[in-house]
């Protein structure tokens, strides 16, 4: 199970020391609970496939730190006039995804998530859902298996357009009426938004369990005297 933690370590010979491991996933059975493998069978044993000692039950999904990762920035200008733009991106890694887990529910330590609108209700509901029934009383270990299964990770890949930046100079030397040698007018705005990502879950990788940072907008004069 300390293998399984995204905040710590997991040293494995072959693999990067930050990595994402999780439980197989199986499906739902026809009463909406989630399945997994132990000792090569589909089982709800969920306290025997967490507690296991044998690493060859972990699948390794891949790297929790992004395996390339940079920006572009572009600058033009036609007389006056200055436009600049920054694209960053991050590639290569992947991460686990948030989802409805009623332990957590029943007890007042998460409001709950959108996912439990697609929870299985009725009896078919395994075969196009992945959220497992609620249950009352709440199983520790059911969450736990579900939220540390394969079902829940997804690729982190994405662009971004990070800022983007409109300027207007005025300079003496071509308006003598000006009080200084330099005047520039911008528009600046930041945490665009992202250009495309690997993940369709509609989830900000940069974001995963937190608020995105919020778009700003600025206006802004400098003078060169």
């Amino acid at each position: 199970s300390n293998y399984l933690s995204g905040s710590t370590i997991n040293p494995i010979v072959g693999r990067p020391l930050y990595s994402l491991f999780a439980l197989r996933w199986m499906g739902l059975d026809s009463k909406g609970n989630p399945q997994g493998l132990f000792d090569g069978k589909v089982s709800t044993q969920y306290g025997a496939m967490l507690g296991s000692g044998d690493l060859n039950d972990l699948v390794y999904v891949g790297p929790l730190t992004p395996r390339g990762f940079g920006s572009w920035r572009n600058n033009l200008a036609w007389r006056q006039w200055g436009f600049s733009w920054n694209i960053v991106y991050k590639f290569g890694y992947v991460f686990r995804r948030n989802s409805i887990f009623y332990t957590s529910v029943f007890g007042g330590a998460s409001p709950g998530h959108p996912d439990y609108e697609r929870r299985w209700q009725n009896a078919g509901d395994e075969l196009k859902t992945d959220v497992p029934a609620m249950i009352y009383s709440s199983d520790r270990s059911r969450d736990d298996f579900y939220k540390n299964s394969t079902v829940l990770t997804e690729k982190g890949d994405h662009i971004r357009l990070q800022d983007i930046q409109l300027s207007y100079d005025l300079v003496r030397s071509e308006k003598t009426h000006l009080p200084v040698s330099r005047i520039k007018v911008y528009l600046y705005a930041n945490n665009i938004g992202i250009i495309w990502k690997a993940n369709h879950a509609g989830i900000d990788p940069d974001y995963v369990t937190g608020m995105p940072n919020p778009r700003t907008l600025a206006i802004g004069l400098k003078t060169d005297f």
